[in-house]
């Protein structure tokens, strides 16, 4: 009686153990998480006064450093010296991969560019905005044309 017992409660215990096998719960998330943010061109790049920049590009990876798709990227400049961006968020495409254009005001100097992603380190872009040129033609009186 005693073997048959054991041999029923192994039974149970396998089938129990099976059973919440086949749930899929084991409390570890098969969810894609960024585990990779960087810069992909873009940096460092210099560009006339009043003109736009080639574009900046980053790159978001999984944990299995796969490009991830459709992860926002927030943009801002966080330099003193004018310029504007084309827009303030993008989405990474299929290559996990993110892009903008920023607009050099009409001073020289260095104007910085922040892309960041949730739960990952900013990664920072520099564009050097030069004097144009050809500078604008001044009238006899002293003002601009």
């Amino acid at each position: 009686m005693y073997r048959f017992l054991s041999r029923r409660a192994l039974a149970v215990f396998t089938l129990a153990a099976f059973t919440l096998s086949a749930c899929g719960d084991d409390g570890v998330s098969t969810e894609p998480v960024a585990n990779s943010f960087v810069m992909v061109s873009g940096s460092p790049q210099s560009v006339t006064a009043g003109g736009s920049s080639a574009p900046l590009v980053v790159r978001v990876l999984d944990q299995s450093f796969k490009p991830m798709v459709g992860v926002t990227v927030t943009w801002a400049i966080t330099s003193t010296v004018t310029g504007s961006l084309v827009a303030n968020t993008t989405t990474t495409n299929a290559a996990g991969e993110a892009s903008v254009v920023a607009n050099a005001g009409f001073t020289p100097g260095l104007l910085s560019v922040r892309a960041t992603i949730e739960g990952q380190s900013p990664v920072s872009f520099a564009i050097t905005i030069t004097a144009p040129n050809n500078p604008p033609p001044q009238d006899l009186r002293g003002g601009a044309r």
